[in-house]
């Protein structure tokens, strides 16, 4: 308990958020799950953070903001900037190459699990493909910027992913 006691008074409100729920659990009281905790677990749903230890998810959930989406809603549009990667937690979002025009295909779809423009994320271009909502999802949106940030401090986050897209592009057949 002194550890936890002493992280009651930390700077830094999320550490103090999670210290308290701790306090509260070890002395037998009902205390809600802080929020951060809540986004690791979700965190956690997603292959490509999957290796992870406890400081690099919980620097990942503190950039993470969770949005809620309509069916309908074009979440990206090809070649518009945007490099935040979205998780989605619920729901399904639809990859359309060409889309609005009469050459448009379905590129693929996301489901809970699943994430959208990941490319944009790492290699700075625009995305090439339109992401339209088709169910009514909630995500979690990771900004670029701030996803850099945390991968400077922690870069183990960045070589996990990329072995997780390695794997992938395995299971695709690819060796690229």
């Amino acid at each position: 308990m002194p550890v936890v006691e002493a992280l009651l008074d930390d700077i830094d409100p999320l550490v103090r958020q999670v210290a308290e729920y701790a306090s509260a659990k070890a002395s037998g009281r009902e205390a809600p799950m802080p929020k951060i905790t809540e986004i690791v677990e979700q965190l956690g749903r997603f292959g490509i953070f999957e290796g992870l230890g406890s400081r690099e998810m919980y620097a990942v959930a503190s950039i993470a903001r969770a949005e809620s989406l309509r069916a309908g809603d074009v979440l990206l549009r090809a070649g518009e900037a945007n490099a935040s990667l979205f998780l989605i937690l619920s729901g399904k979002i639809t990859i359309f190459r060409d889309y609005g025009t009469p050459d448009q295909k379905e590129a693929r779809s996301a489901e809970g699990g699943g994430y959208v423009n990941f490319a944009p994320m790492f290699d700075n271009l625009p995305p090439q493909n339109t992401s339209v909502v088709v169910e009514d999802s909630e995500v979690l949106v990771l900004p670029q910027s701030h996803f850099h940030e945390i991968v400077r401090v922690y870069p183990h986050i960045a070589l996990n992913m990329l072995r997780v897209t390695a794997l992938a592009f395995r299971k695709m057949g690819l060796s690229v």
